[in-house]
């Protein structure tokens, strides 16, 4: 049955979901610099008065019931990484909340996709030059009260940029967050801060790779395994371990030739990979 469907202007259609594409669909877009994990990809049939359409969209699925200006602009994005996927036009994002069963659509509009894109260049040219310099502090009370990432970034302003109450404009709240810290820590942060941005910043000189390489020609200087398929059968849950290594699964080169050996390999036991498609 056709479920009605909110736009943020208060207009109404009607949605009929017709066919679930992906579910925890991990897309990274080089195109935007973005990377998203979306809750579902499906084909909606939808219909605003006379006019019906076929098309594909995101569906990002919330468990709380008030509707969020994040929530929508993670929407918006995901429209993005959509269309570079996929290599089509997405008019709409669908926003669904659980406890209300209350159903948004969320256009892609150019000028708000801009402003997104540009704030993650900003961001991005922080993260690239990797000083210990970050972004300044946004000294808004009421976001930085709820902000789930306060304590780190208290603690950060503090060791890295000698921040108080002031420069933080969050007073006493910060203070109260920082107030165990001594020179100790701050000497300690700073050293393997800068010990640990110069080992990530020649790790990321080969993530290039990904988007610029063949996993034929990575696999030829030992950096990937190409043409590998699952194993049937292999997949093993333990119920007993953390989330993050719950599952196992075996996969299998597909075509082995003969000049081909896994101990020339350069990945080491232990070490996170990403698994792709090509």
């Amino acid at each position: 049955s056709d479920a009605i469907v909110h736009g943020r202007n208060g207009e109404k259609a009607n949605m009929c979901v017709s066919k679930l594409l992906d579910v925890e669909e991990h897309v990274w877009s080089p195109m935007y610099g973005l990377k998203g994990n979306i809750d579902a990809t499906v084909q909606v049939t939808m219909k605003d008065g006379n006019n019906r359409r076929n098309l594909t969209v995101p569906f990002e699925v919330k468990t709380g019931k008030n509707v969020n200006s994040n929530h929508q602009a993670q929407t918006a994005l995901y429209n993005l990484l959509l269309s570079d996927r996929y290599d089509i036009e997405i008019a709409y994002g669908i926003l669904y909340y659980m406890e209300t069963s209350q159903t948004i659509r969320i256009p892609a509009v150019r000028h708000e996709l801009r402003h997104m894109v540009m704030q993650r260049n900003t961001l991005a040219c922080y993260i690239r030059e990797r000083s210990v310099q970050l972004p300044p502090m946004k000294k808004a009370k009421n976001a930085c009260g709820r902000c789930y990432a306060q304590t780190s970034c208290f603690i950060y302003h503090k060791l890295a940029d000698d921040g108080d109450g002031e420069t933080s404009g969050m007073q006493g709240k910060f203070d109260e967050v920082v107030q165990h810290l001594t020179p100790t820590h701050k000497e300690f942060f700073l050293k393997w801060e800068d010990l640990l941005t110069k080992e990530e910043k020649e790790s990321q000189k080969l993530r290039r790779e990904l988007w610029t390489m063949l996993s034929t020609e990575r696999e030829k200087v030992g950096r990937c395994f190409s043409n590998v398929v699952l194993e049937e059968g292999s997949a093993v849950e333990d119920k007993n371990s953390p989330k993050i290594n719950r599952f196992q699964y075996t996969f299998l080169k597909d075509d082995v030739t003969s000049n081909f050996s896994f101990m020339e390999s350069q990945l080491a036991v232990g070490e996170p990979i990403v698994v792709s498609d090509e």
